[in-house]
């Protein structure tokens, strides 16, 4: 046979690959069954695949077999670190950083202890340091808004941050009317969105250039 594989190959050979590196991260469990503290924490158990996953209330919910029960991986794998590389390329280098990053990959693998493993793949991104370090030092540099002077003003149209998801999937909004202190700075601003008004404080808008 030749030709590109199919969704059901690739998915296959996915599991193939969570089984290998389950069964040596996780011997006792998969073998044994005798499962750790942490994985009883996690109401862990094995489908019928042969598979770990992990357990809780969420199986009453309407939300996908992956989503419910996401596959656990453990923390140094190179399994882990290609799936982590895959989910930030996937989704535009995940601009918002680790914690958006950490909950696109949990719809579908539950990684132990990811935080540290997902930011050594972001250091190694070039793409995402230049991004981090350059375009949004320039969106978030709160002192251009602690003088009344430069405060955005009514009908500004912006981007709201959000640390859950990717800059591609920000809110686009446009500012309605700002609420001064009692210093009479302008710290919070009230913007009109597709999805209706929100609050937000200054420093958590992107306000976009001007044509």
């Amino acid at each position: 046979m030749s030709g590109a594989l199919t969704v059901l190959e690739l998915h296959n050979s996915l599991v193939k690959c969570v089984q290998y590196v389950q069964g040596v991260a996780f011997e006792n469990e998969v073998n044994r069954k005798v499962f750790s503290k942490p994985l009883r924490k996690l109401n862990a158990f094995i489908d019928e695949n042969g598979i770990l996953r992990v357990g809780g209330r969420l199986k009453y919910s309407h939300l996908s077999y992956d989503n419910k029960h996401p596959m656990l991986l453990p923390r140094k794998s190179p399994l882990t670190l290609l799936i982590i590389e895959y989910y930030h390329k996937k989704y535009f280098h995940a601009g918002a950083g680790l914690r958006a990053l950490e909950f696109l990959i949990a719809q579908k693998f539950w990684i132990l202890s990811p935080k540290r493993t997902i930011r050594s793949v972001l250091s190694r991104c070039e793409f995402w340091n230049r991004w981090h370090r350059e375009y949004l030092h320039t969106l978030q540099q709160r002192s251009k808004w602690l003088e009344p002077s430069s405060t955005p003003e009514i009908g500004t149209l912006v981007l709201i941050k959000n640390d859950n998801s990717p800059p591609c999937q920000w809110l686009l909004g446009r500012i309605v009317s700002l609420s001064p202190g009692l210093d009479g700075v302008a710290r919070v601003a009230s913007v009109k969105t597709a999805n209706g008004q929100l609050t937000r404080p200054l420093v958590k808008l992107c306000p976009l250039p001007v044509a």
